[in-house]
């Protein structure tokens, strides 16, 4: 038996509820051997929050989770049956499949990336005020400000 990775709609919010609840179920159920891990998409954040570094879990997907499971009427029941699940993503009675390689990239998602995006947007900031010609700060000021950017995202 053959388990593929499916992606679930759910109650924006509620992912790692519905994940419990999911699990449990699971475990109740008379074939768990047909089901693999649920995921919930998160990444590692670092915020300033008054002043100091706050880590705390993001939901880069909200309102879905992943699901690596054998494809049954048994196992699409146990899923939709579910608290706060709205179905699958793909259509009808038959969902598509995501590859293994989706989604164990969907699961986590590195925080070099969020620096990368941040930066930039930044340099295309800089470059849209340049473009308009109400670009009036120094280029040490932006440099620091990147440099600063750098730094508080490690």
């Amino acid at each position: 038996m053959s388990r593929k990775w499916y992606v679930v709609h759910v109650y924006s919010g509620f992912e790692s509820k519905v994940k419990i609840s999911l699990e449990d179920r699971i475990r109740n159920s008379p074939h768990p051997e047909k089901f693999g891990e649920v995921l919930v998409p998160t990444e590692q954040v670092v915020e300033l929050v008054k002043g100091k570094k706050k880590e705390s879990s993001r939901k880069f997907y909200p309102g879905y989770i992943l699901v690596n499971l054998h494809l049954d009427d048994e196992t699409w029941h146990i899923v939709t049956n579910t608290a706060k699940v709205t179905g699958f993503l793909g259509g009808g009675n038959r969902p598509t499949p995501i590859t293994e390689e989706e989604a164990l990239h969907n699961s986590t998602r590195p925080n070099d990336l969020r620096l990368k995006i941040d930066y930039y947007v930044a340099q295309k900031q800089k470059e849209l005020r340049m473009m308009q010609g109400d670009y009036v700060e120094d280029e040490e000021e932006v440099d620091k400000d990147i440099m600063a950017l750098k730094s508080y995202k490690k």
